[in-house]
């Protein structure tokens, strides 16, 4: 049966030249007709096309930055995750099992 997944030599996109001149022609042709492919866009998100819409407004205006900050009224802030908790490594201390466990 034929590996799947994982490393496998000679596997994956192949670096070299080849690729190189694939991207450098696909860089000129972009070059040569980037008012038309712009004008395309445009015409797609006028139609009603809301991820061409997406997409002129993230080229023009750059992306909308996501604030990891909260508002006055709800702010963001750190929870602690099991800070509470009393773990112990010795597994015959029973003392952090609730009473409904030891029914």
């Amino acid at each position: 049966m034929a590996k799947r997944g994982g490393y496998r030599p000679g596997a994956g996109r192949k670096k070299g030249p080849e690729g190189e001149a694939y991207r450098q022609a696909l860089l000129q042709l972009i070059d040569k007709y980037k008012e038309g492919l712009a004008q395309a866009l445009i015409d797609k998100a006028l139609s009603g096309d809301v991820p061409a819409l997406k997409e002129v407004n993230e080229r023009a205006l750059g992306k909308v930055a996501q604030p990891l900050a909260g508002d006055k009224d709800n702010p963001l802030f750190p929870v602690p995750i099991l800070s509470n908790m009393n773990v112990s490594t010795d597994h015959s201390d029973n003392s952090n099992r609730s009473a409904e466990e030891e029914d």
